[in-house]
């Protein structure tokens, strides 16, 4: 529900934590997409929702069912949304090898 309602009108793009620290800080900032690596996820996802931001991240979103519950949890208490993308879907390998299964299964 909560992403039907942005449309693109401001986008900051954080590579360093006081970049990241000012956009969470920041109170006009509701969404943040995470795109990063899975040992980094999790403290991300976590650091977000603790500052009440909606968040949109790379499948697995953790890297244990442990981690994952947790960001459940705190997307619940601080009622925000967690969108979990599968960008696999769009990866040019996998549109490859999955074109090639198919190839595979129609000439069978």
């Amino acid at each position: 529900q909560a992403y039907k309602n942005y449309p693109l009108t401001h986008l900051e793009l954080c590579c360093g934590e006081e970049e990241i620290e000012k956009v969470l800080e920041n109170p006009a900032v509701e969404l943040v997409e995470i795109f990063a690596p899975l040992e980094r996820r999790f403290e991300l996802a976590k650091k977000c929702l603790l500052h009440k931001k909606h968040i949109s991240i790379d499948m697995p979103p953790a890297q244990t069912a442990e981690q994952i519950k947790q960001i459940k949890l705190l997307a619940e208490k601080n009622q925000r949304e967690v969108r979990v993308r599968n960008l696999l879907l769009y990866y040019q390998p996998y549109q490859k090898a999955r074109q090639l299964l198919e190839q595979e299964k129609s000439d069978g």
